[in-house]
């Protein structure tokens, strides 16, 4: 009967033990080659979170410089940092009034939605009335 007990306590050990474990670093590998195909050592590569991309991304900027060989390892960890950001930890009530004038699609995206839309408008004007 022991045994039974002990399995288990086992498998929670090793679920923890292994939950425990460090995560790999985020990191950036970049390689800058000329027009010519050549690595160019010493080029300045930026990197810049786009809040304009739809999905938008974190405010990040970061730059560094490519070695000898045209590579350059840039640190991702500070980006995916939730340590700084301010994470609500219940739901946010404001948020549709923050949302509020907020442009969520693009001019294509409205079209399409306006044409599906009108198309599902149409779809219900012809069902039959539910009793």
């Amino acid at each position: 009967m022991k045994k039974l007990y002990f399995i288990p306590i086992l498998f929670a050990l090793l679920f923890l033990h292994s939950a425990c474990e460090p995560k790999d670093p985020a990191i950036l590998k970049v390689f800058v080659r000329s027009s010519s195909n050549q690595l160019v050592g010493g080029a300045k590569v930026i990197v810049i979170g786009d809040q304009q991309s739809n999905p938008a991304t974190l405010d990040f900027t970061d730059t560094s410089f490519t070695n000898s060989s045209g590579f350059s390892v840039i640190d991702m960890d500070e980006y995916f940092n939730t340590e700084n950001r301010n994470i609500f930890n219940r739901y946010n009530f404001n948020l549709m009034d923050q949302l509020e004038g907020a442009r969520l699609f693009s001019d294509a995206e409205m079209q399409e939605l306006q044409s599906l839309q009108g198309q599902y408008e149409k779809n219900i004007s012809q069902l039959t009335p539910a009793v």
